[in-house]
């Protein structure tokens, strides 16, 4: 018989004994299907990343929210490139790296996420992750304020109040400062005063910059201290009050402002809202000079001279004196010989002796060769007006105290 019938023959026999089986025959199961798992979508692994960065549900953990992060912007999901910036800009669960922050700021823009904008205008601001660029800081602080960002408004004052990235404009700075200042942010306070102080892009109004002044202080800003003492000493835009003034001068100093003590030493040694102190004077006069301001040495210098507030020393006092002279600290001459002829000689012989003027002992005395002495260093060097009325005449003192700020503008 033929191979192929064989074969025929022998799958037919297998149907019909397959057909024969009873219906309750055991069977082999069928496979099983095999399972298929989705891959996470943008949007769940985007929660997921969220929930270890905050810590919901799960540890906090922001290596693996960053990682997370990462896989959703793989998957397409856009929202996540400013999550990214900022934990580049700040180190969170990555290595900072600003450059990086910024392009993924930058990438977010691009997708359509406008909150990033304030970050790249400080990025660009600042130089930090992109090279410095404040006109194009500006433009991003100004387009995050026309999106409805208000936290930009006072970057927007600083830059046009300094022309920083922008032509310089006083008006429009007042005007982002007053936009800040109602949006909540009380940081702009101080400069608002100090517009209207100096009528610098509005009206000048002294009260309105009082008034600033005192938000400014009551909202934790100390600067403004020293401000609000000098309205009160003069009654600049307020009722003239020197005790206030005197009160509003020590926190200055207390908060770490030295530029005000001299302004304290005077109210001490006049009496001005305090009683009068000489010693108390010199006290802060020390302090002024320790801290680097030299106008006080013509005081301290007369303190000496007369034993005001401390013991008498007129080696002292022309010692201060020679180096107030050194600074060109107006009135050295015209304070001393008010206060005390002796020493002002004294300090007018020095004086001459260091420009090759005098070769004569330092006495203090009026003698004919200190006089001689004067009179031809006058006639080089001084107002000649000044010269006939003799060394001890205050239009000599005023004619050195002259040369002095003259040689002091000099250096």
């Amino acid at each position: 018989m033929n191979k192929h019938l064989l074969l025929a023959a022998a799958a037919g026999a297998a149907i019909l004994v397959a057909g024969a089986m009873p219906a309750n025959a055991a069977q082999s199961p069928a496979p099983a299907a095999a399972t298929v798992t989705a891959s996470p979508s943008g949007t769940d692994l985007a929660v997921e990343a969220y929930a270890y960065q905050s810590g919901t549900g799960v540890p906090k953990d922001q290596a693996k929210a960053v990682a997370l992060f990462e896989q959703a912007l793989a998957a397409g999901n856009k929202s996540v490139l400013a999550q990214l910036g900022y934990a580049y800009q700040n180190g969170a669960g990555v290595a900072a790296d600003p450059a990086k922050a910024v392009d993924y700021f930058a990438q977010a823009l691009d997708a359509g996420d406008k909150s990033v904008l304030p970050m790249l205008g400080y990025a660009y601001l600042g130089g930090v992750g992109a090279a410095k660029d404040p006109a194009k800081a500006v433009a991003y602080f100004q387009q995050a304020a026309d999106a409805g960002d208000k936290s930009v408004l006072a970057q927007l004052g600083y830059a046009y109040q300094s022309g920083n990235g922008v032509a310089a404009d006083p008006g429009k700075a007042v005007a982002f400062f007053q936009q800040a200042v109602a949006a909540g942010d009380k940081s702009v306070l101080a400069m608002l005063g100090y517009a209207y102080l100096a009528g610098t892009g509005t009206a000048k109004d002294a009260a309105k910059a009082d008034d600033y002044f005192q938000q400014a202080l009551d909202a934790g800003n100390k600067s403004v201290l020293a401000q609000l003492g000098y309205a009160y000493l003069g009654g600049n835009g307020v009722t003239q009050d020197a005790a206030k003034s005197v009160d509003f001068f020590q926190q200055a100093v207390d908060a770490g402002d030295t530029s005000v003590l001299p302004t304290l030493g005077y109210a001490y040694l006049g009496g001005n809202g305090v009683p009068s102190s000489a010693a108390k004077a010199v006290g802060y006069f020390q302090q002024a000079l320790d801290a680097g301001n030299k106008s006080v040495l013509v005081q301290l210098a007369l303190a000496y001279a007369s034993g005001a507030g401390v013991p008498r020393d007129t080696g002292k006092a022309l010692e201060l004196f020679q180096q107030a002279s050194s600074a060109g600290v107006s009135g050295s001459f015209a304070g001393l010989l008010n206060m005390n002829a002796n020493v002002y000689v004294e300090a007018l012989q020095s004086f001459m002796g260091s420009k090759d003027a005098y070769d004569g002992k330092v006495t203090g005395l009026a003698d004919t060769r200190t006089v001689k002495a004067f009179v031809l260093f006058c006639r080089a060097h001084l107002n000649r007006s000044a010269c006939d009325f003799g060394p001890l005449s205050r239009q000599a003192a005023a004619a050195l105290d002259s040369a002095l700020a003259e040689a002091a503008k000099g250096t």
